[in-house]
């Protein structure tokens, strides 16, 4: 086949490119052929902007004249050029800064140019490629503040460029202006963080969607949020009598949300509180608390304590009253409901 000088026409792609950073990508270019293919007289050139990307004359690979940034990451298919293929495959696409003399210029993102020389004819085409990261998968963080408010918190590290974020209460009103989120860059690969967080009060029952997307590559994360309080089954008393003498009276209860208050009272008045050991244990997959209260008593004959539990977001409260009498009695204000 013939082909015309005129008629010599290279193709590159005409739509800026995507890549996916750390992943290969095949930057497109053709060009005409005859009948037969010489190498040894053919040119084949890829520059980012002044650079040298990969550069191919004499039948071989001339990487001498290759920018260091792309030394091991570049390659042609040689067994394809006789069907008119100049396609550079780059490997390992980065984001990183560029140098101390070029700080700004994301390192593999940036205009390209193919330049083709054959026996037919010569010609030039660039394009554009742009270079992205997926976000992975978010992370949720939730915390009851001291103030009695709910932190709802979302991260996520490695993405690139900066993602668009939305927050919605029960999928229709937009709460984003009520939130508060940081965006930080790394220095070294250029990618992003995201740190955002919600502040809720009377979160009962609460249906909360994040929604952050990465518009570059389509990327879309839509994670639906259900908070809910739960009441407190009735406590179970554990009591029992140490080798020192002392008795430990304990308190156990499983399967509430949030976190509750707990007071212990001597006679009804005297708050002994701080003199008691509370452990508080939440399970990973239901998020509900479990609780176990114990106090140690000595001299415990006829004493009478007074055990306080409550869920603030319920309005729930338990309070029972314990009775320890001489000769390991045990009563309560209302019997049957501890065992």
């Amino acid at each position: 086949m013939f082909v015309s000088v005129a008629e010599f026409e290279i193709s590159v792609p005409t739509r800026v490119q995507m890549a996916v950073y750390g992943e290969s990508v095949l930057l497109s270019c053709t060009f005409p052929v005859s009948g037969s293919w010489d190498a040894g007289s053919s040119v084949i050139t890829w520059q980012r902007h002044l650079e040298v990307v990969h550069s191919f004359f004499h039948g071989r690979d001339q990487l001498q004249y290759q920018s260091p940034r792309y030394a091991n990451r570049t390659s042609l298919f040689h067994q394809e050029m006789n069907k008119g293929n100049a396609s550079l495959r780059l490997d390992r696409t980065t984001l990183e800064d560029a140098g101390e003399l070029d700080r700004t210029t994301l390192e593999d993102a940036g205009e390209y140019t193919c330049s083709i020389s054959t026996q037919l004819g010569s010609q030039m085409k660039s394009f554009g490629l742009k270079v992205a990261a997926f976000y992975p998968e978010p992370r949720l963080h939730i915390s009851m503040l001291n103030d009695g408010h709910v932190e709802v918190r979302v991260t996520s590290e490695g993405g690139y460029p900066s993602p668009s974020l939305q927050w919605l209460m029960g999928n229709e009103s937009d709460i984003t202006n009520v939130t508060h989120t940081q965006l930080r860059q790394d220095q070294h690969t250029r990618l992003y963080s995201v740190n955002s967080k919600l502040n809720l009060s009377g979160t009962v029952n609460s249906s909360i969607t994040f929604v952050m997307k990465n518009p570059d590559l389509g990327q879309e994360i839509r994670r639906n949020i259900d908070l809910f309080s739960a009441f407190y089954p009735e406590p179970r008393l554990h009591i029992s009598m140490l080798n020192d003498g002392h008795v430990e009276v304990r308190v156990t209860s499983e399967g509430g949300y949030p976190s509750p208050s707990l007071q212990w009272l001597m006679g009804k008045e005297s708050d002994i509180t701080n003199v008691t050991h509370t452990q508080l244990r939440q399970d990973q997959h239901t998020r509900l608390y479990s609780v176990n209260s114990k106090l140690n008593l000595s001299g415990t004959v006829n004493s009478s304590i007074t055990f306080v539990m409550k869920n603030p977001d319920l309005g729930q409260e338990i309070r029972r009253n314990i009775n320890l009498f001489s000769g390991g009695f045990i009563k309560t204000t209302r019997p049957g409901e501890f065992y």
